[in-house]
């Protein structure tokens, strides 16, 4: 979780298989977006993983610029894509 005084503004979950982590689940509220707490749970998540794996997987929505390009800056790199789509039940 990451906090703003008592307040929680983002969440995230970092599972271990192997000697892989995978960084999922990610979140920050809408209204605190763009100050600066998804890179602050990022890096502080980062920091707990590379001592416990050897690699780390995430994935992101290639249509949420920000978060992608948070991912891009700090070095991870698209290892491949998926597609999703979807079914409207009548």
């Amino acid at each position: 979780f990451v906090f703003d005084r008592e307040k929680v503004v983002g969440v995230c979950n970092i599972s271990y298989e192997g000697g892989r982590a995978y960084f999922y689940g990610v979140g920050v509220v809408g209204k605190e977006r763009g100050k600066g707490y998804g890179r602050r749970m990022l890096l502080s998540a980062l920091s707990l993983i590379n001592a416990e794996a050897e690699s780390i997987v995430l994935d992101v929505d290639s249509h949420n610029p920000a978060a992608y390009g948070l991912y891009r800056k700090v070095g991870f790199e698209p290892l491949n894509q998926v597609e999703y789509y979807k079914y409207i039940v009548d």
